[in-house]
């Protein structure tokens, strides 16, 4: 894994395009794949890695600004780690790879690959930008100005790829023309649960995609503009199926909410991808439903969904760094900050509020969207 997480001058990195180095920008990491050994009159590139089924992954490291001007399209890979893949990634370098772990990164990226180069959604001049590739995970300085770039990096992106590992197809043939309300609900909830709507980062990338396809766990593709995560057509089964029950409740009952997720613990995801951002409380009450590794992991998609853009790493004191990020969005007209439900702390024996406990219902922000900037700033 060292040769694609590990970047031992990272000073010296630099572009392919106009040939400087990055020095605080952030490497715009982008890849495709080769079948044999690539020649000299390639694209200039950064480095060339064989994955252990003797395929190339060609790599291209450019300023963000110089792949656009050079008119190359990327497609933005947004998925859920596999989790031996993330315990790999925290236990460090210096540690054992299980090969399970390893092959998975490179078999998952070539799998991605091919299967969108099958669909057409991609050819063979197109690029990926996929983390298990274009983020070297364990050189800190790199890793973290890449953080702070993922808003862009999506957003500029020609495609974001939505990867659902976990779902099936025969799951959105029963969304879609499932004949019974056990069928509908089934499916409903079957969406609602996949590992992809749990997670803090794949919110941030999706919010920031400018445009979206879906691919599921068999490698096909759903095509643009087919509401690529369900969310119009889950409300929509959702409100056909309300009005035959006696209540919502005993809708929720025959889902099994509490096990199963419905369409209304999703948050307003569809809004705030319509909206490409979010105020400070909205993209916290968001976030809090869902999990994240870390608290660094939090602040990162948490800066992601809002307005300010900051230049500065985060550190490792996250009352600091989220207080910091408060700031900046008060700065700009967001005073969401200030009209939060406070923090509920652990009382007469009550399991306690922790952001990375996932998908509780609590009140924190019952707002909104901001609909216009305040007269008096």
């Amino acid at each position: 894994m060292e040769d694609l997480w590990v970047e031992p001058h990272p000073d010296a990195l630099f572009c392919c395009s106009c040939r400087s180095r990055f020095g605080s920008a952030a490497p715009i990491r982008t890849f495709r794949l080769h079948h044999a050994d690539p020649d000299n009159n390639h694209l200039a590139h950064t480095k060339i890695i064989k994955t252990p089924s003797d395929e190339s992954i060609i790599i291209y490291d450019r300023h963000l600004q110089c792949l656009l001007q050079a008119g190359v399209k990327y497609s933005a890979i947004s998925h859920v780690w596999d989790p031996e893949v993330s315990y790999m990634q925290c236990l460090g370098k210096d540690t054992s790879q299980p090969l399970s772990a390893r092959r998975e990164v490179f078999q998952s990226a070539q799998f991605i690959y091919h299967s969108l180069l099958k669909s057409g959604a991609i050819t063979e001049l197109d690029e990926i930008w996929y983390d298990y590739v274009s983020v070297p995970q364990w050189t800190d300085g790199v890793k973290g100005r890449i953080l702070l770039a993922i808003p862009d990096i999506y957003g500029c992106a020609n495609m974001t790829i939505i990867r659902f590992k976990d779902l099936r197809p025969g799951i959105v043939q029963l969304l879609y023309h499932g004949q019974t309300t056990d069928e509908r609900v089934k499916a409903v909830t079957g969406i609602c649960n996949l590992d992809w709507f749990t997670r803090v980062w794949t919110a941030t990338e999706y919010v920031r995609s400018s445009r979206v396809m879906s691919m599921d766990g068999e490698g096909n593709v759903c095509p643009e503009g087919a509401d690529p995560v369900f969310l119009n057509k889950l409300h929509e089964v959702w409100s056909e199926e309300a009005p035959k029950h006696s209540s919502i409740h005993h809708l929720e009952a025959r889902a099994g909410i509490g096990r199963n997720l419905v369409p209304w613990n999703l948050g307003p995801l569809l809004d705030m991808g319509k909206a490409k951002s979010s105020n400070f409380g909205q993209a916290f009450a968001l976030l809090s439903k869902r999990r994240c590794r870390s608290n660094y992991d939090f602040l990162h998609a948490l800066l992601g969904l809002v307005e300010p853009t900051s230049d500065r790493p985060l550190g490792h004191d996250f009352q600091q760094d989220y207080t910091r990020i408060a700031r900046l969005c008060l700065a700009i007209g967001d005073y969401s900050p200030l009209l939060m439900t406070p923090r509920i702390e652990e009382h007469h024996g009550a399991r306690q509020w922790d952001i990375k406990q996932g998908l509780n219902d609590l009140g924190i922000w019952p707002l909104g969207a901001q609909e216009q900037l305040p007269d008096f700033h």
